[in-house]
C-alpha cells in the first residue's frame, strides 16, 4: 500500500503543477485516469516497486488493454492496430503519446 500511495502522490503532484493551465474538466479526467492506471498496477503488477520500473510494456498497454476489455466501444473508437495486445489502440495515439514508438 506504501507503493501505491507513492505513486498515486507522484501522479497527483503532477496533476497539480498542470492545474494552472487546464479546465477543471480535464483535471477530473486525468485524475480518473490516474486512478483506474493505479488500481490496475495494484492488482496486476503488485510486484512494481517504483517508478523507474514503470515499462511501456507491460504496464502502460497492459492497462490500455484492460480498458479495451472494461470498456468495448472505447476499443472501437481508437480503431484497429498492431502495437497493442488487445489490437484496440490507434497506432496515431499512441505514437502522439510517444509510446507506440519507443523502445523499452
Amino acid at each position: 500500500m506504501a507503493r501505491r500511495g507513492s505513486l498515486e502522490q507522484i501522479f497527483e503532484t503532477q496533476i497539480d503543477l498542470l492545474a494552472t493551465t487546464l479546465q477543471p474538466n480535464s483535471l477530473r479526467g486525468y485524475r480518473r485516469a490516474v486512478k483506474s492506471f493505479l488500481r490496475y498496477l495494484e492488482a496486476n503488477h503488485a510486484h512494481l516497486g517504483k517508478l523507474a520500473s514503470l515499462l511501456r510494456d507491460p504496464h502502460i498497454l497492459g492497462w490500455l488493454h484492460h480498458l479495451c476489455d472494461q470498456h468495448p466501444l472505447l476499443a472501437k473508437e481508437l480503431a484497429c492496430c498492431t502495437c497493442c495486445p488487445c489490437g484496440a489502440c490507434s497506432t496515431t495515439w499512441l505514437t502522439a503519446a510517444n509510446i507506440a514508438s519507443r523502445k523499452d
